[in-house]
């Protein structure tokens, strides 16, 4: 499973990410890689690029704080034709600093990987607070 982090969050989350996650989960939910936007595209490449780049390739998920409901749904539409998870962090997210974002994000990680290792599309919403489950939007 590969993770990718747009553009409007951290850029080193990536390379973090991929480090902690090194042979720390079960097979089926093993993490190959984590990177962000900027080590494959411009940074501003638009959404619908990537989109259809990442979707033509297998075992890609999101992770963002854009919901994609831009262009009238045509992002959506795109997500769930290529059958790409989505995970949107809460806007709440963007009211604290890195270091408690990076935190967080730790915290909520082996759960994210944990739902991201279902195949299943989905756009997950992912809360701010630990003990509130995923929302579907």
């Amino acid at each position: 499973m590969k993770f990718f982090i747009d553009n409007n969050l951290p850029p080193i989350w990536g390379e973090g990410l991929s480090s902690l996650s090194r042979n720390k989960f079960a097979d089926g939910q093993s993490v190959d890689s984590v990177i962000h936007l900027v080590s494959r595209f411009n940074s501003s490449a638009p959404d619908m690029h990537w989109i259809q780049e990442l979707g033509s390739e297998n075992d890609w998920v999101i992770i963002s704080l854009d919901k994609f409901k831009k262009a009238k749904g045509v992002e959506r539409k795109l997500l769930g034709k290529y059958n790409l998870p989505v995970f949107v962090l809460q806007s709440s997210w963007s009211n604290f600093p890195f270091w408690k974002k990076t935190a967080q994000l730790i915290n909520w990680w082996p759960e994210m990987v944990l739902r991201a290792s279902s195949k299943d599309h989905f756009v997950l919403e992912v809360p701010w607070i630990l003990n509130k489950p995923f929302k579907d939007l």
